[in-house]
């Protein structure tokens, strides 16, 4: 069980297997390659596949550079992600912090960043369902450290403080700790700032199997993304913007632009440079309207410009009559309950479309709150589906193939996890790449499973605990019952928010079978691994 950090266009990459932390690579860059190919080298020296793999874009990279790399790191990795540098160090500052087990209430974290170059001062609070996230990040020269310190402490009161310097100002953090009576105080000197990007990178890869507390994950983020008219800045995508996410064009005349990165400080060649990147190599025709998507970046992070074709379809007018199903309007089809086609009773006003339309709309997130929505993952069998209910109304989200109801087969047989449809394609031809038959193994000690011939799959018994066991690129490999769970949930809560244009955090789970105890713990760990709370387990046996 791998997890690793990477930093693009670098020799070297960080890894941990949850008893051991390394650093792989080459001593020097290696020259004449792209930065696919030093990727590729790179990747090929981690002995296992990497279940978590972050890429930090610390090179400030194109987005088609990122794109390739990505390609590359999905053949050794089951999981990546690409993140910016301010969450790989804020995640490094947040280390030793993670280890603590009692959160306070109303906890505010502050992590200064003290190098030669600037000083960074991040304000991390946690919301309403206690995700931390950051609420302020400013930069300042590194003479007005002492002096901003004050105003942030005695503004935000934070109930921890973390310093990230560089090891030759370590004077200036031990004298803030010993002025301000720092009670909770994390330092963590450096010698190279590659480093803290590099750790960090590894850290975000990592979850409570692997001993840093999610509790004390930072949700995934956009760098800010601009462009400049006429000498003028305009601002496309702000900084820290969750994701998934559009990029939008700008009013005025058709014209070509080329896609920016917000500058920032850069580390190279032994020293800090600020400056400017773009993202995209060619310029981009827009048509002069702010309502033009003109970029996308996705729920792992890779950016894109122009957008993926399934984005823009997204925004195309859709008929009006929005399906919805009545809570028991069901038709019975094999062993599951599958929905019947619906449309509007006479009972559903236009008014309470228009509610719902609204509802889901990325401008009204307020009028979408979760005591007003309900959002379902449902299990029926093996199958599952996802519903959206409010003010009476429920809609069924169709999958990629336009079908409400989805196999639950997980497939390895392509290297990278593909479920539904695709996976159970590929069970016929490569049986020993496919999970199937979850709820026959989950939640169940060995000896009250019966292990079915037909399985392709094997069951395999460590420290007393079922691990699925399937075929891979790189040779078997052990799957725990709720990494295979977080994988379906994962996919559910990508349709949600890909619909939605919204994040969500909490879910009902639905099922037409009793769960135990065993299985709903399972599915709790499972959703904390997709920043997930179960607020309740229905059994329908409709």
């Amino acid at each position: 069980m791998v997890v690793a950090g990477y930093l693009l266009n670098n020799p070297y990459i960080r890894i941990t297997d949850g008893k051991t932390c390394e650093c792989l690579g080459f001593r020097n860059k290696i020259k004449g390659k792209s930065e696919k190919e030093i990727a590729e080298s790179v990747f090929k020296l981690v002995p296992k596949k990497m279940i978590n793999l972050a890429i930090v874009n610390s090179s400030l990279s194109t987005f088609e550079m990122i794109q390739e790399c990505v390609k590359i790191a999905d053949k050794y990795s089951d999981n990546v992600m690409v993140i910016p540098p301010l969450l790989a160090r804020i995640t490094y500052g947040l280390e030793f912090l993670s280890r603590v087990q009692n959160i306070p209430k109303n906890e505010v974290i502050i992590v200064v960043t003290i190098t030669e170059a600037f000083c960074e001062f991040v304000i991390l609070q946690r919301n309403s369902c206690l995700q931390l996230f950051i609420s302020e990040c400013e930069i300042y020269e590194l003479k007005q450290c002492n002096e901003m310190f004050e105003k942030w402490y005695n503004n935000f009161h934070p109930t921890s403080s973390v310093f990230i310097f560089h090891d030759k100002f370590e004077k200036i953090p031990i004298q803030l700790e010993k002025n301000f009576n720092l009670r909770k105080c994390f330092m963590r000197p450096f010698k190279m700032y590659e480093y803290v990007l590099l750790m960090g990178g590894m850290l975000r890869a990592m979850g409570d199997e692997d001993g840093f507390n999610s509790k004390y994950h930072i949700a995934n983020f956009s760098n800010g993304f601009e462009t400049t008219i006429s000498k003028k800045r305009h601002v496309l995508l702000a900084d820290r913007s969750s994701i998934p996410a559009k990029i939008y064009g700008i009013n005025g005349p058709n014209q070509q632009i080329k896609i920016a990165y917000f500058g920032q400080f850069r580390f190279r060649d032994n020293e800090f440079k600020f400056c400017k990147q773009y993202g995209t190599l060619k310029p981009l025709s827009i048509s002069g309207s702010s309502k033009e998507i003109i970029g996308y970046i996705d729920e792992r992070g890779i950016p894109y410009s122009p957008p993926p074709k399934f984005i823009l379809d997204s925004e195309k007018p859709k008929p009006s009559n929005i399906p919805v199903i009545k809570k028991n309007e069901t038709n019975s089809v094999g062993n599951f309950s599958k929905s019947t086609p619906y449309s509007l009773t006479s009972s559903q006003s236009t008014s309470s479309v228009s509610s719902f339309q609204s509802s889901l709309s990325i401008n009204n997130l307020q009028v979408s709150a979760p005591s007003s929505r309900q959002i379902r993952f449902v299990f029926r069998d093996n199958f599952y589906s996802v519903e959206i209910s409010r003010n009476g109304i429920t809609r069924v989200l169709a999958n990629s193939f336009g079908k409400e109801w989805t196999p639950l087969y997980l497939s390895m047989a392509n290297g990278v996890p593909e479920l539904g449809e695709i996976a159970k394609f590929y069970c016929e031809k490569f049986p020993k790449h496919v999970i199937y038959d979850l709820w026959e193994v989950i939640g169940k000690p060995m000896y009250e499973i019966k292990i079915n011939p037909k399985w392709g799959f094997q069951l395999i018994v460590e420290n007393g605990i079922v691990y699925f066991q399937i075929e891979t690129h790189s040779g078997p490999r052990l799957f725990s019952q709720e990494m295979i769970i977080a994988a379906f949930l994962k996919n559910m809560k990508t349709r949600v928010e890909s619909n939605l244009d919204a994040k969500i955090n909490e879910i009902s789970i639905s099922t037409n079978f009793e769960l135990n105890e065993t299985q709903k713990n399972i599915f709790k760990k499972a959703s904390t691994k997709n920043d997930l709370e179960i607020l309740s387990f229905v059994l329908n046996s409709d």
